[in-house]
């Protein structure tokens, strides 16, 4: 694992960063660059630390030309997967507040992270213990050249706990105090859902004030974990630690869903739908 590499300085601005951006990504420099741009865009300053799993140049060629107002570190990640990646990732953090998000994806608009930032404080002040995370909804994108979104949770939803139950925030949406997650890794023996458990485990005691119910992310479909599996996925996913009996059946309907092609996200917005019917 190579070590760190400042690409970016503060152009003599002094900063007090409150939150560090982990961004992944791997070949896709178009994606990383409109990840960060969105990143830029926060009217909070953060530390910004790309992981690239790359195994070329053209992501941290990307870089050479990008500028960040606030503090820009890269590192190579290491080549066990995206949890052994952002286990490295948080060894590193020294801010109070993280965030994961992967090239591609963005933030919903310019007063995201912000806004999540006071989410936390205010949950701070009233229990006088740091929350071990906070999260808003993501706006879920079907890939080109389907016009597909929703939200996430569902406006309508209205009662958290049961919609904790039943689905985890996405991921990007999720604002992480770093300590705690420091002290809950991601299990390296999962492939694709070892942010799930993390998730309910943060937002296990926070109740209601962990969630702002507007946008913070905008999460692209099509991912490895979101995706229809094929035989040896479906395998894997179903091997998964950790993983629920239901979410063990639903990953069996996802791969029975396969010849359904690209209805099989009209699906996901109806359950998405019927989920916050399910909790109003």
């Amino acid at each position: 694992m190579a070590g760190l590499a400042p690409l970016a300085g503060s152009c003599g601005i002094q900063v007090n960063e409150l939150a560090t951006i982990i961004v992944l990504c791997r070949n896709n420099p178009a994606a990383l660059i409109e990840t960060l741009y969105s990143v830029c865009s926060q009217d909070t300053f953060c530390e910004l630390l790309i992981l690239d799993g790359s195994d070329n140049t053209s992501c941290q060629m990307a870089l050479d030309t990008f500028r960040h107002r606030g503090k820009l570190v890269y590192l190579q990640a290491p080549p066990d997967g995206p949890y052994a990646a952002m286990n490295a990732a948080l060894a590193l953090v020294s801010t109070p507040w993280l965030q994961f998000l992967h090239s591609g994806d963005a933030f919903a608009d310019s007063f995201c992270l912000g806004e999540l930032l006071n989410q936390a404080k205010n949950l701070e002040t009233s229990s006088d213990l740091r929350p071990a995370a906070v999260f808003g909804q993501a706006w879920i994108e079907a890939p080109e050249p389907m016009k597909l979104r929703w939200l996430s949770p569902d406006p309508q939803m209205r009662k958290l706990s049961r919609w904790l139950r039943l689905m985890v925030p996405c991921h990007q949406s999720v604002l992480f105090s770093t300590s705690w997650a420091q002290q809950h890794p991601y299990d390296l023996r999962s492939q694709v859902c070892a942010d799930r458990p993390v998730m309910r485990l943060a937002l296990a005691s926070a109740g209601d004030k962990a969630y702002l119910p507007r946008p913070i992310c905008r999460y692209k479909l099509n991912g490895l974990s979101s995706r229809l599996p094929n035989l040896s996925e479906l395998f894997s996913r179903l091997a998964e630690p950790d993983r629920r009996p239901l979410e063990r059946l639903g990953e069996l309907g996802k791969f029975m869903l396969s010849p359904l092609g690209t209805h099989y996200f009209k699906l996901m917005r109806i359950r998405a739908k019927f989920i916050g019917w399910l909790c109003r």
